[in-house]
């Protein structure tokens, strides 16, 4: 949860920096747009591959060299002479970040039993949210005292200082923890691994890249997924423009601050989701409830232009994006057996991740030509529903290690 809190902190911060780097590098909103999308562009690379080298080598050693790698790349950022130069700096930055996630979830897969792993991969998410109410207010203070070059320089070199407690703490599997002991790693490893038995037993698929780009089901999963991202990350990358464009004359620190807001209702909200997503509702109303709130609050913002209403219906969009992504990402690992669910989330968030380009993107690009980010904004609101409603008829109501998932829902065309 930390390393990833600080990947986010190096993933989110543009989205600050940019209402006030445009003296300097006379940005329009379609570069602004581009220069906050091309990061996913370069978040497509090594989603697969990672997880494969996960596989071979531990998860451990691979997610460490990513972390010193995207720490060089998004202090490259400031160092950028031109939009040009950004938008390599943030694409390499996506390259190497984006093959963080899949295994964080592939890593988790091997610590906790199905019945608490959607808890787990929520509580893990929750430095989403809690990576902005964070890294908002620092990053506005540092732009009020330096150079926006500089906040990308510090801020980038931040997240070393957390590669030796990641090596020295954590562990591949219950069993090769030190800090645990060793009756308690040996039932938590005998449940795990029964659980992978039944599901590879059950399973009518194979483990390879090919048969998961043949499910139905996966691409079904990767459709929301687009959306979701789009959605999601045009919101947030947006979000401290509107609001300074809201608040005229914000200081950076108070635009930083604001921006905070949401995301500390996200944060509150994730973590009653971590503690009720698995024992009250179902797995489909956790995953499309909140997509529809989000959709239906984005569009409603539109229609006001009261500060205190807009931050109130943002407050609902920054909960609702992130709420039942953890459960989301526990679906594959409860499908399937361990090696086809890795690679089905890294193809989810591989091609799902295509949408973080499209939505800053097109609402950078829509700003230019209305004159607002109210269209994009819409746009961004409609990709919401449209996902919640894929999500009612892909995702089932209940998983369980023994309702042979694989066998029920795959289907390879």
């Amino acid at each position: 949860m930390v390393m990833y809190l600080l990947a986010y902190l190096d993933r989110g911060n543009v989205a600050l920096i940019l209402p006030f780097i445009g003296d300097d590098l006379h940005l329009s909103s379609s570069a602004k747009g581009m220069i906050s999308g091309s990061f996913f562009i370069g978040y497509l690379v090594l989603q697969v591959p990672s997880v494969l080298w996960a596989r071979r080598w531990g998860a451990r050693p691979v997610v460490a060299v990513l972390l010193v790698a995207w720490c060089m790349a998004a202090t490259a950022c400031g160092f950028g002479q031109s939009q040009e130069q950004l938008y390599a700096a943030r694409f390499v930055l996506g390259v190497f970040e984006g093959g963080v996630l899949p295994v964080i979830v592939l890593l988790l897969s091997r610590w906790f039993i199905d019945s608490e792993r959607s808890r787990a991969n929520t509580l893990f998410l929750t430095c989403v949210p809690l990576s902005v109410v964070l890294a908002s207010p620092l990053s506005g203070w540092l732009l009020s005292i330096a150079h926006w070059r500089t906040v990308f320089v510090v801020e980038g070199l931040i997240p070393l200082l957390w590669l030796v407690p990641w090596l020295l703490i954590v562990r591949e599997r219950p069993m090769e923890a030190r800090w645990l002991p060793i009756d308690e790693s040996t039932l938590v490893q005998s449940q795990i691994d029964a659980e992978q038995l039944e599901r590879a037993s059950n399973s009518v698929v194979g483990s390879s890249y090919r048969e998961v780009l043949r499910s139905r089901t996966v691409w079904q999963l990767i459709a929301v997924y687009f959306l979701w991202f789009g959605g999601g990350y045009g919101v947030a990358l947006w979000l401290p423009t509107v609001i300074k464009n809201a608040s005229t004359n914000s200081s950076a620190l108070h635009v930083g601050l604001l921006s905070a807001v949401p995301y500390v209702a996200a944060v509150v909200g994730m973590l009653v989701a971590g503690r009720y997503t698995h024992s009250r509702g179902s797995v489909r109303a956790w995953v499309v409830t909140p997509l529809a709130a989000a959709g239906t609050a984005t569009i409603v913002g539109q229609a006001t232009s009261n500060v205190v209403i807009q931050l109130a219906l943002l407050c609902v969009v920054a909960t609702g994006t992130p709420l039942s992504l953890g459960t989301y990402l526990a679906v594959p690992s409860l499908m399937f057996p361990d090696s086809f669910a890795g690679i089905t989330v890294a193809a989810m968030t591989t091609f799902g991740s295509i949408g973080g380009f499209v939505g800053p993107f097109v609402v950078g690009w829509l700003s230019d030509v209305s004159g607002s980010t109210v269209v994009g904004f819409l746009v961004l609101g409609g990709s919401f529903l449209v996902a919640a409603v894929i999500a009612a008829f892909t995702v089932p109501r209940q998983l369980s290690a023994d309702a042979a998932p694989a066998r029920e829902l795959e289907r390879v065309s």
